[in-house]
């Protein structure tokens, strides 16, 4: 019977059972053929098959969980958790953790009609109101989202709900979920809601979280992002839908000069993921633009006050003199990998080789020069060194 209930065949199901396989059977970890029956496919019919034949209903697998939890964990599977209540089962069993039914599907299936009928059956022992809506409005079902509203939240849950709604671009919802009392600027509890509006490429839900006063600048508690770095990171929007968002946040005035977390501008990020349209109209910062190429100048920034080129890379420190003296171009060291200490270290080996020696590679400069020519680096290094430097060439980064 258990490979039946694995395969979701509910007539061999009822053929074991007749032959008087036991509904009982334990598979693994302390889970039940009716554990199993809950998520397989046909599995309403296993599941009254089992249940008519005897099978225990609140059983409960190595970490306390009964089918009732397995089944809230699965959207779709309303008809399975009604069969399962109408047999008995207990609406507010715990799992080892803690954990209700209710518990599950807010966090897991967030099926909202499961979530419905389990915080009717649980009354006043039912989890918030609050984590619910949060589910709604992630779902952008107003209806729920107000009658959850109307039965009394906090803030807290409001600006949750908030989140939800600026990931899935619906505007009406976060006005009134804001006319309610949500905060726009997001609390500490999580990533503030404009933020989630950016990454999701939700141009109109920016907007107005911009004009209800959430901060253009913000960086968020979890990752230190602005919602600008945000936008120009995010894999989760259609191109044109990220391109639409970072002009807004520019247009609002966001500071395109901050650095992130890995010492990089968002114009550099944008090129790094290879983003030409968001290039196009993000200002450089002024340490992406020409350089003085002489030799005098070259000879300045390696000499200069950014201190021993053996010390740790660091952005505006280190990271550009060591490169100029390397022959690294301006546009690999910021925009190749935005960790310059990492975007160095693919050819580690070549440098550590070359430090031993005091002797630099030098490699072609490639875009967004002008960059000094070999016998201009060659000339800082020799002021630096005091001896002629083993030249090494490299081929041109790839595009």
């Amino acid at each position: 019977m258990i490979d039946a209930v694995l395969g979701g065949d509910a007539i061999a199901v009822r053929r074991a059972l007749a032959a008087g396989a036991d509904p009982n059977t334990v598979i693994e970890a302390g889970e039940t053929a009716l554990m199993r029956a809950v998520s397989a496919e046909r599995g309403s019919d296993m599941v009254r098959m089992l249940l008519a034949r005897g099978a225990r209903v609140d059983q409960a697998d190595d970490v306390g969980r009964t089918a009732l939890h397995h089944a809230a964990c699965a959207a779709g599977r309303l008809d399975v958790v009604q069969a399962l209540l109408a047999h008995g089962a207990q609406v507010d069993a715990r799992a080892s953790g803690g954990d209700t039914p209710l518990d599950f599907a807010l966090r897991i299936s967030h099926d909202l009609s499961l979530i419905d009928l389990l915080r009717a059956r649980m009354g006043a022992k039912a989890a918030p109101a609050g984590r619910a809506l949060a589910v709604a409005a992630i779902h952008g079902d107003h209806a729920r989202a107000w009658k959850l509203i109307a039965e009394g939240v906090d803030v807290a849950a409001l600006t949750e709900a908030l989140r939800g709604a600026a990931q899935i671009g619906d505007v009406v919802l976060a006005r009134g979920l804001i006319d309610a009392g949500a905060l726009p600027g997001g609390d500490e509890r999580g990533e503030p809601p404009l933020h989630r509006a950016a990454w999701h490429g939700r141009a109109a839900a920016a907007r107005l979280l911009l004009d209800a006063g959430a901060d253009l600048n913000a960086q968020a508690r979890s990752h230190g992002l602005t919602p600008l770095q945000v936008a120009v990171r995010t894999g989760h929007a259609e191109p044109a839908a990220i391109v639409e968002t970072v002009r807004l946040l520019l247009d609002a005035g966001a500071d395109a000069l901050i650095l992130d977390r890995d010492g990089c501008w968002p114009r550099a990020t944008a090129r790094s993921l290879g983003r030409g349209a968001l290039v196009a109209i993000l200002p450089a910062a002024a340490d992406e633009r020409p350089i003085d190429a002489s030799a005098d100048g070259v000879a300045k920034l390696v000499l200069g006050s950014a201190g021993d080129l053996e010390a740790s890379f660091r952005p505006n420190d280190v990271v550009l003199p060591f490169a100029v003296a390397g022959g690294y171009s301006r546009d690999y060291v910021w925009g190749h990998d935005c960790d310059a200490g990492n975007a160095l270290g693919r050819h580690r080996e070549d440098f550590e080789r070359a430090n031993a020696a005091w002797a630099f590679p030098i490699m072609e400069a490639m875009r967004d020069g002008p960059w000094p020519a070999y016998a201009e680096v060659e000339a800082a290094y020799r002021v630096r060194h005091g001896r002629e430097p083993q030249v090494r060439r490299f081929g041109p980064w790839p595009a």
